[in-house]
């Protein structure tokens, strides 16, 4: 970032990122894939955890909500083709940035708030200072990242060859981050089922689980966040950041 005195090769442990995981073809295939999977959150968060919330507004929301998913998807889907995502790179990399927080992060966060307004004995008020306080709590998360990821690479953490680079290339190898959201989403729908249908206790575990879960997908998407701010930072600044259109790899620093 130009008034932290910083120069591209600062972020190198956020561009070995982009080469490994995350190529506009590889984008491609993402963005298309997450499409049915947006209407499927949808799906679960207004008609199956928001059928009987007492949460308010949720109809505007509801309607707000098709309304986005529905020019999202068409985006997506147009961003899904060569043709496109060679062209605009960068803006293909924020649509994977809004996806992913929609789908990994903000769906969780509603079917937990949602499923709170189904209890016997939360009002409308209640419901809303807790939605307020996590609300808060993630922007405290959020900040406190912004400043974490800056301290980090003013002390060089994220240039090539440190611990940082070695350790985010291993635990990209194994896709440990969005498989570990992947496996929180699928224990988050799976216990909702099971405690849903054992009544008793069930009911019980469902309301601490299925809080837990869908709170802690949300906290995790806003702690990567700031990450995935920068390198959309980063494409805008540096071409470094960018894929050439004819070999299909990143150009190199100072390129």
């Amino acid at each position: 970032m130009k008034w932290l005195n910083l120069n591209e090769k600062d972020f190198e442990v956020l561009k070995n990122s982009l080469a490994n995981r995350q190529s506009p073809k590889g984008l491609s295939s993402a963005l298309l894939f997450s499409i049915p999977l947006l209407w499927l959150m949808y799906y679960i968060v207004f008609h199956v955890a928001g059928e009987a919330t007492i949460f308010p507004y949720i109809e505007r929301m509801r309607e707000g909500a098709f309304w986005f998913i529905s020019i999202l998807s068409i985006t997506l889907f147009l961003f899904s083709f060569k043709l496109i995502y060679n062209r605009f790179q960068k803006t293909q990399y924020a649509l994977s940035i809004v996806f992913s927080q929609l789908l990994f992060g903000v769906s969780p966060y509603m079917v937990v708030i949602f499923l709170m307004g189904e209890q016997n004995n939360i009002t409308q008020e209640s419901l809303l200072v807790f939605t307020y306080l996590t609300l808060i709590f993630g922007l405290l998360i959020f900040v406190i990242s912004i400043i974490r990821l800056i301290v980090l690479v003013r002390k060089g953490s994220y240039r090539g060859g440190t611990k940082k680079d070695h350790a985010r290339a291993k635990m990209e190898r194994t896709s440990y981050i969005w498989g570990a959201v992947m496996t929180g989403l699928s224990i988050l729908y799976t216990l909702q089922y099971l405690i849903r249908n054992s009544g008793g206790f069930g009911v019980l575990l469902e309301d601490g689980l299925i809080l837990l879960l869908g709170l802690v997908l949300y906290y995790v998407m806003l702690f990567i966040l700031p990450e995935q701010l920068v390198i959309l930072y980063c494409k805008y600044r540096y071409k470094s950041f960018n894929f050439s259109t004819t070999t299909g790899r990143l150009y190199s620093f100072n390129g």
